[in-house]
């Protein structure tokens, strides 16, 4: 077996000696197709994570009827879990929902100082589901709950979020099956020209 692989190692050396050119020249044009399709092959994976990180971003908001007691929005609490589909439930206080608002509003938070006494936010359930793509109809789920006056999730901006994932991956599949069939194409010429 090692004589085999000395023998066609010498082979493969005496011809790059005879056709220097030709042998650098292969060997420039399959590396140079093998680092285009890998850098494409990671400019897709980036793609992919990118819209799978934003994927799940996407939460189903349930707020609270105003007149519930900590035992109501305890119950409704452990039957949100209790749904089909959903990861995580977080409870957020009126209070803590004027805080996050405060937070988003920044140098200007302070326009919100008023509402410290009547706060007008209503305490809600942030759902995270296993499957973004669940969110519609999680939300539908959590609206016949006893205790939920309202389950947003932005249905117009979700939508067209998958949609443009969708769109990126297929694109990104795409190129890639693209430049494999340009660099086996360019491979295989290469090496047809050096035999």
């Amino acid at each position: 077996m090692f004589r085999n692989m000395r023998y066609f190692l010498r082979e493969a050396l005496t011809s790059m000696g005879r056709n220097r050119w030709m042998s650098i020249a292969s060997i420039g044009a399959v590396t140079a197709s093998l680092i285009i399709l890998g850098v494409f092959l990671i400019v897709n994976l980036n793609f992919n994570f990118i819209a799978e990180d934003v994927e799940t971003q996407v939460e189903v908001r349930a707020y609270l009827d105003e007149d519930l007691s900590d035992e109501d929005i305890a119950r409704v609490g452990r039957d949100l879990v209790l749904i089909k589909g959903v990861k995580e439930v977080t409870f957020i206080s009126k209070e803590q929902a004027l805080e996050e608002f405060r937070e988003q509003l920044g140098d200007r938070g302070y326009l919100l100082d008023s509402l410290e006494k009547d706060n007008p936010l209503p305490d809600s359930y942030r759902i995270k589901a296993h499957d973004p793509h669940m969110v519609g109809e999680i939300a539908r789920l959590v609206e016949l709950l006893n205790g939920i006056e309202e389950a947003r999730y932005g249905k117009e901006t979700v939508e067209k979020l998958f949609k443009i994932t969708q769109i990126i991956r297929i694109i990104g599949l795409a190129v890639m099956v693209v430049f494999s069939l340009i660099s086996i194409f360019i491979i295989s010429n290469t090496v047809k020209l050096t035999v």
